[in-house]
């Protein structure tokens, strides 16, 4: 019965994630039965049940409700689970389902930026490769938002590589402004208080880029520069 899978321990589970596998590979006709079960699995106690799953859920069904609940375990997973290997697992996983499922996962794209919060360069790094194509004109606020906060903790913080993570996330919001134009103003300024610190060269390449596209956006800009330009010690 499908509500005692879960009574005879996670390795029983996982038997039962296998061969369910095998069976619809064999058989696709039955994918339909197993359905239930993954979905009711997909709430395990335990990681690996829950990560198998999902994954065994959106490789039998490509419905927006199996890859939505699939997506959201994995974020949860993410988010709870301590191992920085098992948190690059999910994140591949997540970046495979973007690839055919991109507007599905844009609804769970906040749960995946708070992955940023770790202080693991690899994490955070593979956790804004997946945002940057998720940000639509729905979350693009929410998520300069995000990436703005984030670029103050490093400032902040004495966080791991907290340089190298600065400039991955000046980058990012570069990108944003390049594609959401509405944003440039709301990040420029902000970005401009890192002209004294490691991410100063792409600070500058960023709000050169700024001042060129957008003409209304230059007094504010060469105000903003005057003001720091005695606090510029990088060269």
């Amino acid at each position: 019965h499908v509500d005692d899978i879960a009574k005879y321990g996670d390795g029983f589970s996982l038997c039962v994630l296998e061969l369910t596998r095998k069976v619809c590979r064999r058989d696709p006709a039955q994918k339909a039965r197993f359905v239930r079960s993954l979905f009711s699995m997909l709430n395990a106690t335990s990681a690996a049940v829950s990560y198998e799953a999902a994954w065994t859920l959106v490789s039998l069904s490509s419905a927006p409700t199996a890859v939505r609940a699939a997506a959201a375990t994995y974020t949860g997973l993410l988010n709870s689970q301590s191992d920085n290997n098992v948190k690059l697992i999910v994140l591949e996983r997540i970046a495979e389902l973007q690839k055919h499922h991109a507007k599905v996962l844009q609804e769970v794209l906040m749960d995946l930026l708070r992955a940023l919060s770790s202080p693991n360069i690899d994490i955070c790094k593979k956790t804004l490769e997946v945002a940057m194509d998720l940000v639509g004109p729905r979350n693009i606020e929410e998520v300069v938002q995000v990436l703005k906060r984030e670029v103050v903790r490093t400032r902040d913080s004495d966080m791991e590589k907290g340089g190298a993570y600065r400039t991955m996330l000046i980058q990012a919001i570069h990108t944003c402004a390049v594609r959401f134009p509405d944003i440039a103003d709301s990040v420029v300024h902000v970005l401009m208080d890192f002209l004294n610190t490691d991410g100063a060269m792409d600070v500058i390449v960023f709000v050169r880029a700024i001042v060129e596209q957008y003409p209304n956006l230059r007094d504010s800009v060469l105000r903003k520069l005057l003001m720091n330009f005695g606090d510029m010690q990088t060269a």
